[in-house]
């Protein structure tokens, strides 16, 4: 199944007591944040128990076009990565053991 961002508002407005126009502000203002954050080079948010996110640079390399098989210099450019809470990776291992 998929979730959304109107199914994260809906959890929030309901779980928080708060209007959906709150709850989608608070979580609007949540990824703001983070999206600010992670601009920068080696900056990187934790959130226990679910993850970290960091905000890296990847170096210029050489690749191949896939169409037509050239070389080509992919530049460099900022990336950011997940990696998952031990806490969160259990819990999910545990269900599909079910």
């Amino acid at each position: 199944m998929d979730y959304y961002k109107k199914d994260l508002v809906t959890y929030i407005s309901g779980t928080c007591n708060v209007s959906q126009k709150v709850a989608e502000k608070m979580i609007s203002e949540t990824f703001s944040y983070m999206g600010n954050v992670l601009k920068t080079p080696d900056n990187k948010i934790t959130i226990p128990g679910f993850g970290t996110f960091k905000s890296v640079m990847k170096k210029e390399r050489m690749g191949r076009n896939p169409h037509t098989g050239e070389k080509m210099l992919i530049p460099a450019r900022r990336s950011i990565n997940f990696k998952v809470s031990a806490k969160l990776k259990d819990n999910n291992s545990e269900d599909d053991e079910e």
